[in-house]
């Protein structure tokens, strides 16, 4: 879990990307590694969900016509919300990164991008 950007626990965390900036240009050498580890840790938590996972009603109880169009209703809109996190992630780890370089950390063994965790 997200600690030190705790941004990180919410959906679509670059709707706050003004605050995410000012947290990580004020965060101390010390603690950026920290956040760009709780990027990957956060990527790979929200990439690795399944669709059994996102599914939490009780469709069985639904008639079978209701019960396709909602599950792949809500299916379709969960697809999306992950791909946004995922997205907004990314940014977040790349701006980390770049702040990251600012200060000489060392970052190579690192990946570039969150994209390559999942390779």
């Amino acid at each position: 879990m997200a600690v030190e950007l705790t941004y990180l626990c919410m959906n679509h965390p670059w709707r706050w990307a003004n605050n995410i900036k000012q947290i990580i240009n004020n965060t101390p050498t010390d603690k950026i590694s920290t956040i760009l580890n709780e990027c990957g840790e956060m990527y790979l938590q929200a990439f690795n969900l399944s669709d059994k996972q996102l599914l939490h009603y009780d469709f069985d109880s639904m008639s079978p016509e209701v019960k396709e169009h909602f599950k792949d209703a809500f299916l379709d809109a969960n697809n999306e919300n992950k791909a946004q996190y995922l997205e907004d992630v990314e940014k977040i780890y790349s701006l980390c990164r770049n702040r990251a370089n600012q200060l000489n950390v060392d970052i190579s063994k690192l990946p570039e991008t969150l994209g390559e965790l999942t390779k």
